[in-house]
């Protein structure tokens, strides 16, 4: 997939003080796509953001609570939402209170992975980015009562979240680590130990 590429899920950063960073022990070492940047000036400010993407899916009630959720985070940190068309539209029809969450359009791929990479956690109820957060040493907390990657759940880098309520607490409460936690193999060196089989055989 290219970076014109159109996620098919709808995404919320959160920001994080510089401050949290350092006493998580990480140092912000990426910068964020310049597409990205020039079209949002926040996202550029922002030291590491926290990313929630929401799946197609969500049911109407469902969506009403986590935006309840946001609107809390959003009192202590910046959110951000590229809001995906069915989304915005369920939003728009239903009335529903965005508070300060400040919501984008969507976003590119690369430009997700950009956003993700910078984060200080990741909110979703997609399974991609179960795997693309953990990929990215990113805490990932999972608005569902069961996954697809059990594997992430197991090493300790996502949770599952059964209800939207307990969003605020469970995003102030991870951190971005130094030495992230992964599932076994996960560590972006699959290319490496492939070629060094077939050298083998």
């Amino acid at each position: 997939m290219n970076a014109t590429n159109r996620v098919n899920v709808h995404s919320i950063a959160i920001q994080v003080p510089i401050t949290d960073l350092a006493q998580g022990g990480v140092t912000p070492t990426m910068s964020i796509n310049a597409k990205v940047c020039e079209t949002y000036p926040e996202v550029a400010a922002a030291a590491r953001d926290g990313l929630m993407a929401l799946s197609c899916t969500a049911g109407l009630c469902v969506l009403e609570a986590i935006m309840q959720a946001l609107r809390a985070i959003a009192k202590d940190r910046p959110v951000l939402f590229p809001v995906h068309p069915r989304t915005r539209a369920r939003l728009d029809a239903a009335r529903l209170d965005v508070g300060a969450v400040k919501l984008m359009e969507p976003v590119g791929y690369l430009e997700m992975l950009d956003l993700m990479d910078a984060a200080h956690a990741v909110v979703t109820d997609s399974g991609g980015l179960q795997v693309e957060s953990a990929a990215l040493g990113v805490p990932c907390l999972t608005v569902r009562d069961t996954t697809e990657w059990p594997e992430t759940v197991a090493c300790g880098a996502n949770q599952l979240i059964y209800d939207p309520a307990g969003l605020p607490a469970a995003v102030a409460a991870v951190q971005r680590l130094a030495q992230p936690a992964r599932p076994e193999g996960w560590d972006g060196m699959a290319a490496v130990r492939a070629v060094d089989c077939l050298r083998t055989r």
